[in-house]
Order: structure tokens, then sequence, then C-alpha cells
């Protein structure tokens, strides 16, 4: 059975995938309707379309890098977890080794100290990529909603 990250991530990247195809089609769609009004800038409604074209980009811009900087704690939580359960690991690793004088059981200790810390940075290195696709896909957001809005608008012109 997945995982809680798997499936998040899953759902993410699904989504994710799904905003850049589409922004990649209305980025597209609108190249094509707005570069013949830039050949012809004498028009006031092509004036205005190409002073649009600049103006909306900071916006959106600054609007994506603020929903990338809101999941940053969420990608700090997986190190956090990651750091407090390795601590518990090194500190049974310790009490281990002081408590018990025997070799076989030292290497038990050890083999269960190296176990765990490849499952916990496994699972650091899902639940990570998981936070850093789903930051990406909010940052998408307001770039895909200008862009949708572009062609949708500039498609109606037509």
């Amino acid at each position: 059975m997945p995982t809680r990250s798997a499936l998040r991530l899953q759902r993410a990247s699904e989504a994710g995938a799904r905003r850049v195809l589409k922004l990649g089609a209305d980025a597209a769609a609108t190249i094509a309707a707005r570069t013949p009004l830039m050949a012809d800038p004498s028009s006031a409604s092509n004036r205005a379309e190409i002073t649009r074209m600049v103006m909306e980009k900071p916006p959106a811009f600054a609007d994506a890098a603020w929903r990338w900087a809101g999941k940053g704690p969420a990608l700090m939580q997986p190190w956090q977890r990651f750091l407090d359960d390795q601590s518990k690991l090194n500190a049974d690793l310790v009490a281990a080794i002081v408590r018990d004088g025997n070799p076989t059981k030292l290497i038990g200790a050890q083999q269960s100290w190296f176990l765990g810390s490849l499952k916990l940075a496994a699972r650091l290195s899902l639940e990570l990529t998981a936070s850093s696709v789903v930051g990406f896909s909010a940052s998408l957001v307001p770039i895909h909603r200008e862009a949708s809005a572009n062609a949708r608008r500039l498609g109606s012109r037509e």
C-alpha cells in the first residue's frame, strides 16, 4: 500500500503535469495571437494588448514566488522529522553499545541502526520530493491563470 507521501506526490505530480501541458498550449496560443499585433503597434487596441503583455508578468511571477515561499515550512517539516528520528536511532545505538558488551548484540544493534537510517533517508527523500512538487504546482497557478485568460480573451478577438 502506498504511503501518504507517495499518494500526495502522485496527486501533485498529475496536477502539475496537467497544468504544465495546459500552460504550454495556452502560451503558444497567446504568442500566436500577439505576434501579429506587435507588427502593427499603430492601433490603440494593439498598443493596449502590448502594454498588457508587459504589465501582467511581474504580478503573476510575484504571486508565484509568494506561493512557493509559503511552502517553505512544509519543506522543513520532513527535515525536522528526519533529524528527530535519526537522533532517536543514534541514542538507541549508543545505549546498546553501553549496555551490551556482547559483540553479537552489538552487530545486531548496528544493523538495526543502519537499516533504520536507510528507511529514514528514503522517507525523507520521498517527503521532500512530494513537498517540492506541491510547491512547484502551487507556484504555477498564477502563471497558468494569466496564460489561460490571455488565450481565452485573444481567442475571442478572432
